[in-house]
């Protein structure tokens, strides 16, 4: 999605959605996202 240009609303939702669906199968791509951020998912 980094290299996406995109001429309408609908071609880039769908991407986006597409990039979604995959990081839900990667749990550790996000909890490392989270890490090197300095967040945390959850309350304290």
């Amino acid at each position: 999605m980094a290299n996406l240009a995109a001429l309408f609303f609908a071609e880039l939702s769908e991407a986006v959605r597409l990039g979604l669906r995959r990081l839900r199968y990667r749990p550790d791509l996000v909890d490392g996202l989270l890490a090197y951020a300095g967040l945390q998912l959850g309350t304290e």
